[in-house]
């Protein structure tokens, strides 16, 4: 039996070289990609992009229920208004691979394609960069009052800012991913991937109490 199975890993490890990375007998495919957000301000067009990488890890499928292992790694959006605030668009482990999937389909991934706005993630600010316990979602004002009339959070609309999102598009890259995202939130590094509020149980009503370090930054560099 101990035979057989080595016999199996060679094999995986013999197509992993020839068909992509390989270790341990474990594939690995994986594609990057720059989300770039636009913001009509009245002092201009301000511009934030990140560049993050989506692997599938694949390994001998014992099973239909077995699925690939997705790692997102990367960063939020940050786009910086000014006297206006910093706003973030934030990064989702599972949205981070379930949008490049969806719009760019098949192995072989190409292009730039423009998001609808039901298609973009959550958009949120901090009022104090220093302070996790102060960030607050950003929507347009409709979704804004749905959101404080389901979960009594207060929310910041487009409006109140006085911008409005213009564009935000994906394009496939080979580029590097991007990393700098620690130098505007001092604090991100010290609740290693941690809820915002410091506490080991998520699930709100605060927003700080349901996103977490990885809505920020998934990964190292």
């Amino acid at each position: 039996m101990k035979k057989i199975q080595r016999f199996v890993w060679v094999l995986l490890g013999l197509a992993g070289l020839v068909g992509g990375t390989s270790y341990a007998g474990i594939f690995s495919d994986s594609w990057r990609y720059r989300m770039t957000v636009t913001v009509e301000t009245p002092e201009g067009i301000k511009t934030g992009s990140a560049l993050r990488e989506v692997k599938v890890i694949k390994g001998l499928k014992l099973s239909p229920q077995m699925l690939p292992e997705i790692e997102v790694k990367g960063e939020a959006v940050v786009v910086d208004l000014g006297k206006r605030g910093v706003l973030f668009m934030l990064v989702d482990g599972d949205y981070g691979a379930d949008i490049l999937f969806k719009m760019f389909p098949g192995e072989d991934k190409k292009g730039k394609i423009t998001l609808t706005p039901e298609q973009y993630p959550m958009f949120a600010m901090l009022k104090d960069l220093n302070n996790p316990m102060t960030v607050e979602q950003v929507c347009e004002k409709t979704f804004c009052e749905k959101v404080q009339w389901a979960t009594g959070r207060k929310t910041i609309d487009f409006d109140q800012l006085g911008v409005s999102v213009k564009e935000v598009t994906i394009e496939i890259t080979r580029e590097p991913v991007t990393w700098g995202i620690d130098k505007r939130l001092p604090w991100l590094g010290g609740i290693k991937g941690g809820y915002l509020d410091g506490k080991f149980a998520g699930g709100g009503p605060a927003l700080s109490n349901i996103l977490h370090g990885g809505h920020f930054k998934r990964g190292e560099k």
